[in-house]
């Protein structure tokens, strides 16, 4: 990095508190109980601001492609071992979900804890970030596994922004975790196993594409203290985080609780969302191995009786085949999570964002499961 742009790095990070002036306040007034409506409600002009002067940097969480790529020593596991699939509304889920008071980051390191970013977890040869941009930007070109270019329907703003992999460009678009890996080591991630806490780091679950800054100024907050600017993408990303805690076994703090019933309860259908890391059951044989046959018996023969004359017999006329019915046109599923868990291949789906995805349409993973792809 040469002299100017070190400047203007350090200039930039001097300025974050006045240019964030606006959003500063009010997340300030959140952390003594205000609404998070009214944080988020003057963030466009201060994430505008930010995105100018952040141009060209990523957050230690969200970093760029690494320059090796790492597979990771153990496969995705989520925390519970027998199923994560969560399914239901979100709403129903979220009662499910503990509640207690969030411990220390004291000892939080993203790289020693989450591991490096970012995995090659499939092992195909590809990091996490380029498969999240792959999937949710449209127009992608790309090189081999690396992303180029594309457009982003940014889900935190609600605007459109344009992808072009640079120096200066790449970090515009961020790949954000929904719930932040920092607010994950506060609310239950310590007693993970490494391999649980690279998968959640990397989980497409907890992944989306999104505009740099807001993902800057979200940092490692909860519900309670952010939300989305775009008021109509909350339902999805609060019905995440509740997925998200669930199958990773984390808690939520009374008042991360509460904000999200808050929100929920204005979408209370909202489904909850399944992790693609989620092992595949085996089915039961135990039924099978229980069910005996009975010892065959064997009855006297009966005494032959005389044979009968026979009658000639009447004419039959077959009747004619029956038609079978048409198949009924299998259903349109809408609401779907690009990249989320899906069970019948070949169906296709339309997301929030009115994009076509089909299940399984890249094939089943390594677990066998099949996602929605595009």
């Amino acid at each position: 990095m040469n002299k100017t742009r070190v400047f203007s790095f350090a200039f930039a990070l001097l300025s974050i508190p006045a240019l964030l002036g606006t959003v500063a306040a009010p997340e300030a007034a959140a952390a003594h109980g205000a609404s998070a409506d009214a944080v988020a409600a003057t963030a466009p002009a201060a994430v505008l601001t930010a995105a100018n002067e952040l141009q060209g940097y990523f957050t230690p969480e969200s970093p760029d492609v690494p320059a090796k790529l790492t597979v990771p020593k153990k496969a995705p596991k989520v925390a519970i071992a027998d199923t994560s699939e969560t399914t239901g509304t979100a709403l129903v889920l979220l009662d499910s979900l503990a509640v207690k008071k969030q411990k220390s980051d004291r000892k939080y390191d993203r790289v020693k804890k989450f591991g490096v970013a970012w995995l090659d977890v499939g092992g195909r040869g590809c990091d996490t970030r380029n498969e999240v941009l792959a999937r949710d930007l449209t127009e992608v070109k790309a090189k081999g596994c690396q992303v180029l270019s594309g457009k982003l329907s940014d889900p935190y703003l609600g605007a459109k922004l344009d992808f072009a992999r640079g120096d200066e460009t790449s970090s515009l678009v961020q790949v954000d975790h929904i719930v932040s890996l920092r607010n994950a080591w506060q609310t239950g991630a310590q007693k993970l196993s490494q391999a649980q806490r690279e998968s959640l780091a990397n989980d497409p679950l907890n992944l989306r594409a999104v505009n740099g800054a807001s993902a800057t100024i979200k940092d490692g907050r909860n519900a309670a203290d952010w939300l989305p600017e775009n008021t109509a993408y909350r339902c999805e990303y609060v019905a995440q985080q509740v997925s998200v805690k669930a199958t990773y076994d984390l808690w939520v703090t009374k008042a991360e609780k509460a904000a999200m019933k808050k929100v929920l309860s204005k979408c209370a259908k909202e489904p909850a969302q399944s992790s693609p890391f989620t092992p595949k059951l085996k089915e039961s044989s135990s039924s099978d191995s229980q069910t005996t046959k009975a010892p065959a018996t064997t009855a006297p023969a009966p005494e032959p009786a005389p044979a009968p004359v026979p009658e000639p017999a009447p004419e039959v006329v077959p009747e004619p085949e029956p038609v079978a019915p048409e198949p009924a046109p299998e259903p349109a599923v809408t609401g779907v999570n690009p990249g989320g868990f899906c069970s019948t291949p070949g169906v296709v789906g339309t997301a929030a964002n009115g994009r076509s995805y089909t299940c399984g349409g890249n094939g089943p993973d390594a677990n066998g499961k099949y996602h929605w792809n595009k």
